[in-house]
C-alpha cells in the first residue's frame, strides 16, 4: 500500500486475526484528523480493537448495534435477533 496517498478515512471491516498490522497501516495512511472506523462481531476482536486504540494517538468512542431479521410465522411476523456488531 506504499503507493496510496494520505487518506481522509479508513474503514476496517475484518482482520482475520491481523488487526494490529492493519491498524498500523491505517494509522500510517490516515491524514491528521482523519477518521478510522473499525467493526467487529466477536468479543475478541472488539477487545483487540480497544487495546490497540488505547496505545495510539486517536480520540475514540465505541458503539454496539443489534439488528433483527423478521420472518413470517403463520399469519404473524417474528423478529429473530442477529449477532451484535461493535463499531
Amino acid at each position: 500500500m506504499e503507493e496510496l496517498p494520505e487518506l481522509d478515512a479508513v474503514i476496517i471491516g475484518g482482520s482475520a486475526g491481523g488487526m494490529t498490522g492493519i491498524m498500523d497501516e491505517a494509522q500510517r495512511l490516515l491524514k491528521v484528523g482523519g477518521r478510522l472506523v473499525v467493526t467487529a462481531v466477536t468479543m475478541e476482536t472488539g477487545y483487540t480493537i480497544l487495546k490497540e486504540l488505547k496505545g495510539r494517538p486517536f480520540t475514540y468512542e465505541g458503539y454496539q448495534m443489534s439488528i433483527s431479521r423478521y420472518r413470517k410465522a403463520g399469519p404473524y411476523h417474528l423478529l429473530d435477533p442477529l449477532s451484535p456488531i461493535f463499531i
